[in-house]
């Protein structure tokens, strides 16, 4: 499998949390995986996530962590500032 992505980098969420949970983010203009030769998926403009999860991570700990992730203020708002998040 390849991952292709083409942007910034903005930030990295590798902080632990009550398990071993970890998330790589990375801004992207696009980003693609492809499998076997053939694109599987792709998006422009957004987020792209590097997620690594284990049996002991719950339920709680997966909505708090995909919450911060949606609300993370990394986008330019009209005035050119990093205010406005993915959502």
């Amino acid at each position: 499998m390849n991952i292709t992505f083409a942007g910034n980098f903005t930030s990295n969420l590798n902080q632990q949390l009550a398990n071993n949970m970890r998330a790589v983010i990375q801004r992207v203009s696009k980003a693609s995986v492809t499998i076997d030769g053939k694109i599987h998926s792709q998006i422009g403009k957004g987020l792209l996530v590097l997620l690594g999860i284990e049996d002991a991570d719950t339920t709680e700990d997966i909505e708090w962590l995909s919450n911060k992730i949606v609300n993370l203020r990394i986008f330019d708002d009209a005035a050119g500032v990093m205010n406005e998040s993915v959502l």
